[in-house]
């Protein structure tokens, strides 16, 4: 079996319930209104109606496709209360590969900014305050950190992707712990979540004994593992990302296919999350990988079009040396691609325990992002529009914590008001 490092160029392919996250397209300043259409006393009968079934002791919710229909209105914007980033300055303030953002539980901003190994906190109106970490192997430093997410209690923990480590800060920065992820077969493994009793969910993204040239969908791991990295179980086995493999004399390339198909895990209160972006549903588990509940949406497939392909292609055509265009021109025309879009591109759960998944679209798609909102129950409240370039980090009962990049190609770290209305 060849080593992992031989897929190495596959990079954080998996998905968790906000990564790994899209190329950013440009920021706008777009209001983003939330449509959600009433839902009083369950779900109803009739034509178009959400309907609830068991089937084996598995309940079963079947959504129609959700419209932008009339109801409450909730309201994002117009503009950011907090923009963090800047072209110039105190280098504090200048952001650069941002992979994080969060609240902590006394209001201060904390930021994963990548570029400088470095987890920074900022107080609610965009002082700086501090900085932990920094670049290096030892305990509190980072080779690749990649997710922040807060620990049962009040500290903050750092998942760093290279070491495979976890690490543990308290509010007033001081290092708690360092423990790794453990097991040999946690192959390139990503942290999901942390639950609420301080497990974690994690996946790894495993491969198939031999490499053979063609398209591939090898499997991805879904574990939980204890808070000291120890394996507790595996929750299932799905399918990783779709990518297509050439193997020739003592080399394996690797491309990603437009269009993917991939899995995506997150968490939903103590429940873990699985989906496969192709069609619009979501199976929730218990930490055992018990099956408790699968939740659908009708919404209509899109059909792959030449101009998408096209715009796909222009797209990863400018962000290629052009050296290696002939190759990215060959996939478009000689790999198989998928006839419809994904529908699913990730989810985060709010403050209020609501889910907010965003629908899929092109990245060549300048439009705003689509986000459909379910209750705890799985039925849907209504539809949401984000503004264009938005990478939710997360929505908190008043707020939205988001990155962003200009057209100076600028990092943001921004704060947009939440109206939920009466």
């Amino acid at each position: 079996m060849p080593s992992a490092a031989n897929y190495e160029k596959l990079g954080n392919m998996n998905a968790k319930s906000r990564l790994p996250r899209p190329a950013r397209r440009r920021a706008g300043l777009l209001t983003a209104v939330i449509l959600l259409a009433a839902c009083e006393g369950g779900p109803s009968s009739g034509a178009g109606a959400v309907q609830v079934r068991d089937s084996a002791g598995v309940t079963i919710v079947e959504n129609p496709a959700v419209t932008g229909n009339s109801g409450r209105f909730w309201t994002v914007g117009p503009a950011p209360s907090l923009d963090l980033g800047r072209v110039a300055g105190p280098e504090e303030y200048q952001l650069f590969r941002v992979r994080d953002a969060l609240r902590s539980a006394d209001g201060r901003l904390v930021v994963l900014n990548a570029g400088t190994q470095q987890i920074r906190l900022y107080t609610a109106d965009g002082t700086y305050l501090d900085s932990w970490g920094g670049p290096g192997e030892g305990p509190g430093e980072f080779m690749d950190p990649s997710a922040l997410a807060a620990w049962p209690g009040d500290s903050i923990a750092v998942w760093d992707r290279q070491t495979r480590r976890i690490t543990l800060f308290g509010p007033d920065g001081a290092l708690g712990r360092t423990f790794a992820i453990r097991g040999d077969a946690m192959a390139l493994p990503d942290l999901s979540h942390v639950r609420e009793d301080g497990n974690l969910v994690v996946t790894a993204q495993r491969f198939a004994d031999e490499p053979v040239t063609g398209l591939r969908r090898d499997p991805l791991a879904v574990s939980v593992v204890g808070p000291t990295g120890e394996l507790v179980s595996e929750l299932s086995e799905v399918p990783g990302e779709e990518f297509f493999m050439t193997v020739g004399d003592g080399s394996i390339s690797i491309l990603r296919v437009a269009f993917a198909r991939r899995s995506l895990v997150g968490g939903f209160g103590d429940r873990v999350v699985i989906a496969d972006n192709a069609r619009f549903e979501l199976r929730f588990l218990d930490g055992a990988g018990t099956l408790l509940r699968i939740v659908r949406v009708a919404e209509p497939p899109v059909v792959v079009t030449d101009a998408m392909r096209r715009a796909e292609l222009d797209r990863r055509l400018a962000n290629t040396p052009v050296d290696r265009h002939a190759g990215v021109r060959v996939m478009f025309e000689d790999f198989p691609m998928p006839d419809t879009l994904p529908a699913l591109a990730e989810w985060s759960s709010d403050a209020l325990g609501h889910l907010w998944v965003r629908m899929y679209q092109p990245q060549a798609d300048p439009g705003p992002d689509r986000w459909v909102v379910l209750d705890r129950e799985g039925t849907t409240l209504g539809s949401v529009q984000m503004p264009a370039g938005l990478e939710v980090y997360e929505i908190g009962a008043d707020y939205v914590i988001a990155h962003a990049t200009d057209d100076l190609d600028v990092e943001h770290v921004q704060v947009w008001p939440l109206d939920r209305g009466g």
